[in-house]
């Protein structure tokens, strides 16, 4: 489902009036929400925290039962639209996949954290920004991708105390470590085929050498 620009926006302020529901669901009956954060995403992450909490309020307090069920419904809306936003640019997850896929991780992993990517692109969008959803949505995509193509090659590095920690080595530097070992085990097994002919040659010579006494020593 490809949107155009006013169909991302209209989706987009769906929904913030839809976070904007829950918010006043929330404060009606006075429940004190979280710090809501600086960022997109700090607001979403307090905001849905907040839902959660009234809805286990409510299971202690019947009379809370009617502000929780609509602030749930009203974040449930949000949920709905933040995946119809993340979907619509599913191409993009599906294009990226098909370019890093390969030795690290198949196209079909990528493709499924690319999906998150959206999602989290689409819970911290901004329609203010001036910007289109899959421009931005781009660069999550990629990062969640490169991100997880990392945490699948950790590397354990020994300190003093003996303690492992895990540290990520980048994919082009775990392919040039690749090169290098293939490198040394060619020179490796060129110098043992060398060493072997060596041998070989000092014990030809060792018998040619005992033959020539032995026939020296028959003759009369």
């Amino acid at each position: 489902m490809r949107l155009n620009v006013e169909e991302e926006q209209s989706i987009a302020f769906a929904i913030r009036d839809a976070e904007k529901a829950a918010w006043d669901a929330v404060a009606a009956v006075g429940s004190r929400p979280p710090s809501k954060g600086r960022t997109r995403a700090a607001q979403v992450r307090a905001l849905e925290i907040a839902v959660e909490q009234l809805m286990l309020r409510s299971f202690k307090e019947p009379a809370l039962k009617p502000a929780a069920n609509a602030a749930r419904r009203a974040w449930n809306e949000a949920e709905t639209q933040h995946w119809n936003l993340a979907m619509s640019a599913e191409r993009i997850a599906r294009g990226e996949a098909k370019k890093l896929g390969g030795m690290l991780l198949s196209q079909e992993d990528l493709e499924q954290e690319g999906h998150i990517g959206l999602l989290r692109a689409a819970r911290r969008f901004d329609p203010d920004l001036g910007i289109r959803f899959s421009t931005y949505a781009r660069w999550w995509v990629r990062a969640q991708m490169t991100r997880v193509d990392q945490r699948c090659h950790p590397f354990t590095e020994r300190h003093g105390s003996g303690i492992g920690k895990h540290f990520l080595v980048p994919p082009h530097r775990i392919r040039s470590m690749l090169k290098r070992l293939e490198r040394q085990r060619r020179t490796s097994h060129c110098e043992i085929v060398a060493g072997q002919k060596r041998r070989l040659a000092d014990r030809t010579q060792v018998v040619s050498d005992a033959v020539v006494d032995d026939m020296s020593a028959c003759r009369p």
